[in-house]
């Protein structure tokens, strides 16, 4: 998908967006989130900040969207960026955490990569893609750079537990 649709598309629902699909989300937090996280997490499309709501932790996120940041200001520290090219230093991260928003990306190599290099070692990336976006090559790009330590159903997402 283009990023300057995804944006715009974002942008447009900015305003409804916790409503339409708060609970949603925190269903797959509650999923994939079995084992607590600490230390300094970065939350990669993090839409309107609920994951810090839901953890009731700092987070630091970024997301495409202006107008999905705006929202999510009062929450997270946020930060307009592209996840193909993260504007961290290297090994900075205890985890990264993505939902249901990879499979907006045209390849999501770039990302892997960059998750690899802004992580810690042995820290924990925790993601999901929409089942109906899915394909088994996620799955070999992932290995690429990380080992999956669990995945499973999580709502209308496949999610990922890597280190």
């Amino acid at each position: 998908m283009e990023k300057l649709k995804v944006r715009t598309d974002y942008d447009r629902s900015a305003f409804c967006y916790d409503k339409r699909y708060r609970s949603i989300q925190w269903e797959k937090y509650k999923t994939m989130i079995t084992n607590a996280i600490h230390g300094k997490i970065l939350d990669l499309g993090c839409g309107t900040g609920l994951l810090a709501e839901f953890l009731q932790k700092d987070v630091i996120g970024i997301d495409i969207s202006l107008n999905m940041l705006k929202e999510a200001k009062t929450r997270e520290s946020v930060l307009q960026a592209d996840m193909d090219f993260l504007p961290f230093q290297n090994a900075v991260f205890d985890a990264v955490v993505s939902f249901t928003c990879l499979q907006n990306l045209p390849s999501p190599d770039y990302v892997f990569k960059e998750v690899r290099r802004v992580l810690k070692e042995g820290c924990p990336f925790i993601f999901t893609i929409l089942q109906k976006k899915y394909s088994p090559s996620i799955t070999q790009k992932v290995n690429h750079s990380f080992t999956i330590a669990e995945q499973k159903m999580c709502g209308e997402d496949i999610g990922f537990i890597c280190l």
